[in-house]
């Protein structure tokens, strides 16, 4: 039950000096040892789902509120 649990801060804590891919990508890879290709085509396809596929390489300060928090969730 507790890898289906999530929850979203008021501040989306994203972390500025990641990428929005690798933002996404760093709790696959450290809680659940998800390899660094694996998880990076799970981010992809979960940005694309979101709408924010193209925002993969992008960082966190050029997002808008409502962009930093969909990747947050």
């Amino acid at each position: 039950m507790r890898q289906k649990v999530g929850m979203v801060f008021q501040q989306f804590n994203l972390f500025p000096h990641l990428s929005v891919g690798e933002n996404v990508m760093l709790a696959p890879q450290v809680v659940q040892k998800v390899p660094k290709a694996e998880a990076a085509k799970l981010a992809r396809k979960m940005l694309e789902r979101v709408g924010l596929g193209e925002k993969f390489d992008a960082f966190p300060d050029r997002l808008s509120g409502g962009q930093q928090q969909r990747v947050a969730i």
